[in-house]
């Protein structure tokens, strides 16, 4: 997610929602954690808790949310042993969970029962997050976009970039970059994105990380305090209707935020202005885990 000042100012609020720490206590016995077999994955698009991170900016929720994850691995407690759900070491296998509407949810296992046991966490590695967002341009009007960030290392995307995918998959450049005006439209390679006048040589700095090395998403403080490749733990609220699956609900409600210089209501071209960027962020969603019948 430079030497003419070309920085965007880059959310430092990451996006952490992809990892959650599952302490699943029992009301009657806060020291007995609860089992269950099987672990799902939804997405809420409704009314979020989460709190603004900036003044006067406009929150827009996606119309789609993607989450690529290359690990999911439960940490057992009292003898229990660590339960490995998935690992790519290949993070062009990474799986993909696709939601458009809060009435998806997806097995994380696969399906497959989770051994007997007690399980206190699990943590998630992320490869990438991908929204469907509504951008402005100057010629064509308002077009749904989706906005792939990337959180690993791989091939040509480096940590931090910020990409451009059609409806089916398919890769249409890079953005946040040189010469997307009037119609914020993506740029491929790599290099003719992020370089001064596309010369391939002269990188941008984004928020002083060198753009050969990190897109625009992030600064260095974040990337340099987070393991790589990336998986974090974050709380979240356990809600237990006495059940024995875990459903994971991750609210991006209003999740995406940006300041709006033309009044339009969208974010687009008219906001990259080299000298006077528009801020924008992705905001924390709620987390909430929930034992399920």
């Amino acid at each position: 997610m430079k030497k003419k000042n070309y920085v965007y100012p880059i959310m430092t609020l990451l996006v952490l929602c992809m990892f959650a720490m599952v302490s699943c206590k029992k009301d009657d016995d806060e020291n007995t954690l609860m089992s269950f077999n099987k672990t799902k994955v939804k997405v809420t698009f409704g009314t979020s808790k989460s709190i603004s991170v900036g003044e006067n900016l406009i929150l827009q929720t996606p119309a789609e949310y993607h989450i690529g994850l290359y690990s999911a691995k439960l940490l057992g407690t009292n003898g229990t042993p660590d339960h490995q759900l998935f690992h790519e070491n290949d993070f062009a296998n990474a799986q993909e969970f696709a939601f458009t509407d809060g009435s998806v949810s997806i097995d994380l296992n696969g399906g497959s029962t989770i051994p007997d046991g007690e399980y206190v966490s699990f943590v998630l590695g992320i490869y990438y997050l991908q929204m469907k967002l509504q951008i402005a341009t100057t010629n064509r009007g308002v077009e749904w976009r989706n906005f792939r960030i990337y959180f690993c290392d791989h091939g040509d995307f480096k940590r931090g970039d910020v990409v451009q995918y059609d409806d089916q998959g398919n890769i249409q450049g890079w953005l946040f970059g040189e010469g997307q005006l009037p119609d914020f439209d993506p740029i491929s390679p790599r290099s003719a994105a992020y370089t001064h006048g596309g010369n391939g040589t002269s990188w941008y700095q984004f928020a002083d990380k060198p753009g050969q090395t990190y897109g625009p998403f992030g600064n260095m403080s974040f990337w340099n305090s987070v393991p790589n490749p990336y998986n974090k733990h974050v709380g979240f609220t356990f809600i237990d209707n006495s059940g024995s699956t875990l459903v994971i609900d991750f609210n991006v409600n209003n999740c995406w935020e940006f300041g709006d210089f033309n009044g339009d209501g969208y974010f687009g071209g008219h906001d990259l202005d080299p000298v006077n960027p528009s801020p924008w962020h992705m905001n924390l969603p709620a987390i909430t885990i929930t034992l399920q019948p």
